[in-house]
Formats: structure tokens, sequence, C-alpha cells
């Protein structure tokens, strides 16, 4: 029966632990907290990840210091920054008021100008047990 083939499958290692990455284009996915951040003189960015964003038969595992493995940006002239990582420090941290839901915290610590900044990509990785 499917059922028990099922849950032989789901009993294998390689299905226990989920793992993925989400790359979030910050100035399509957030244009408010984006503007505020290049426009103004906030050193922080901080985005909203609501529950729906990730796949809602896995129990996440709480992220870790290397939950953002990278930070891109293309400035207004078209240049790509492929390296942005090591200028910012980055958090993902778990909501208070709505279960499921997380907050990005990246901070500014050596971006030269950041309103030269038309396009910042981030990407967050994650990983969780399936849930029956």
């Amino acid at each position: 029966d499917s059922g028990s083939f099922r849950a032989a499958v789901r009993d294998l290692d390689e299905f226990k632990t989920y793992r993925s990455a989400r790359l979030f284009n910050v100035s399509q996915e957030f244009p408010a907290q984006w503007h505020a951040f290049t426009q103004t003189e906030a050193d922080t960015l901080e985005l909203p990840i609501p529950p729906h964003t990730f796949p809602s038969n896995l129990e996440l595992t709480p992220f870790g210091d290397e939950a953002i493995s990278a930070i891109y940006g293309i400035t207004l002239q078209g240049e790509v920054k492929m390296h942005l990582k090591d200028k910012f420090s980055s958090s993902v941290e778990s909501s208070e008021t709505q279960p499921g839901a997380y907050s990005i915290k990246l901070t500014d610590e050596g971006v030269k100008d950041k309103s030269q900044l038309a396009v910042m990509m981030v990407i967050l990785k994650y990983e969780g047990e399936l849930k029956e």
C-alpha cells in the first residue's frame, strides 16, 4: 500500500532534514524598507519575513550565524558588487508577535555610498524537519 511505502521513504536519512535557500531581491520585495535604507542615514535594514515564505510542512531549525550566505549588489551605473556580505553584519530573528515569521537584520558596516545601490540580493539558507 502507498502509505507504508511513503512512510518507508520518509524514514530514509536523506529525507529527514530538508535544506534549501531563498533569494530575496530586496529592492523589489521590500520597496519601503529599501527606500528608507538607501535614501536616509539609517544603517540597519530590517526585512520582515512572513510565515508563508517557507514550506508549510517544514519545522524550521533555528537560524545560525551563517544563515545569510551571500549579499550581492548592483549599482545605479550597472556595476555588480559581488561580495557585500563582509560590508554588513547580519542576523535572522523570530518574530515575538507572529508565529512562524522572522526578521532579517542587516547592519551597514562599510558600504561607501548606499544611495548608489540600485539592487541588492540576499540569500537566506534554511533547513528543518518535514512534518507529517
